[in-house]
């Protein structure tokens, strides 16, 4: 919805690597899950979660539309 609409929001997916107790390899096709929005039509970026000023960075350079950042920890 976000994508057809073009709103204004900034989707954050914080990746350790594992989904409760199954390792994202074996849950997903794709190694990278910035890799993913792009089939929306949405760009992605993948920045450092443990850097604070690299994920305000990246927040500020958003499009105007819908935007998802990967914050790998």
């Amino acid at each position: 919805m976000a994508s057809i609409w073009d709103l204004p929001c900034l989707f954050v997916c914080e990746n350790n690597v594992y989904a409760e107790t199954t390792s994202t390899a074996y849950s997903m096709r794709v190694k990278n899950i910035a890799d993913r929005p792009p089939a929306y039509d949405i760009p992605g970026v993948v920045v450092d979660g443990q850097d604070v000023l690299a994920v305000y960075a990246a927040s500020r350079k958003r499009p105007t539309g819908p935007a998802p950042a990967r914050a790998r920890l």
